[in-house]
């Protein structure tokens, strides 16, 4: 039952990107149809998450997003980009 539930949020996952990168008219680097997931996943793999912590305050910053990762964050939508602390 775990499994059935994770296939279809991957699901809805890769299928809302697809709907977003339409309807923006863009694409992906070396996936311009039809991106999946997997290649998402795997493209976000890259991404350094620094933090630091000051007495009570805890400090993120990441580093290295790329064109195309910060696009797909974009689509995504506030979630995605506050996960990556791209949305204070």
């Amino acid at each position: 039952m775990i499994m059935v539930l994770c296939l279809l949020i991957y699901s809805y996952a890769e299928w809302k990107l697809r709907r977003k990168l339409k309807e923006a008219e863009e694409s992906v680097p070396n996936q311009p149809k039809k991106p999946t997931m997997r290649w998402i996943f795997q493209l976000f793999m890259r991404v350094t998450l620094i933090i630091v912590t000051k007495g009570q305050h805890v400090i993120r910053r990441q580093i290295r997003l790329s064109e195309t990762q910060n696009l797909v964050l974009k689509l995504l939508g506030q979630d995605c980009k506050k996960y990556y602390g791209l949305e204070c």
